[in-house]
């Protein structure tokens, strides 16, 4: 029958979702697990003025901001702010301001974080 069909085709999407997710899951702790000692790589920006605003921006952190995070942290030097981009973070989720569906970007932008900076453990 159709709503038979329908249901499988729904179950299907759902299975296809739950591998994605793990999968992603998957490569962001193997990231994790291979870390080499937060070498921080050469070609990227040091400037103040922007370093101050990403730390403001972090402290307001949605999944909507994620892509825009991480840009940030693959642009800039940030090792000077690691400890202020944590207080963010925390902040961000004591104050009620991170949902359930921000998590797991939020995860994603913390392992960035552990993988880039010595100081981030």
């Amino acid at each position: 029958s159709e709503v038979a069909e329908d249901v499988v085709a729904l179950k299907v999407n759902e299975l296809n979702e739950a591998v994605k997710i793990l999968t992603e899951r998957k490569a962001v702790r193997e990231r994790n697990l291979k870390r080499e000692g937060g070498l921080v790589p050469k070609n990227l920006k040091s400037d103040l003025k922007k370093s101050t605003a990403i730390v403001k921006r972090f402290k307001s952190f949605t999944a909507d901001d994620a892509e825009w995070c991480i840009t940030q942290l693959k642009t800039f030097n940030l090792t000077r702010y690691v400890s202020e981009l944590v207080q963010a973070l925390v902040q961000a989720v004591t104050d009620g301001k991170l949902k359930s569906s921000d998590c797991t970007e939020a995860s994603k932008i913390i392992s960035l974080l552990h993988c880039t900076y010595a100081d981030f453990t």
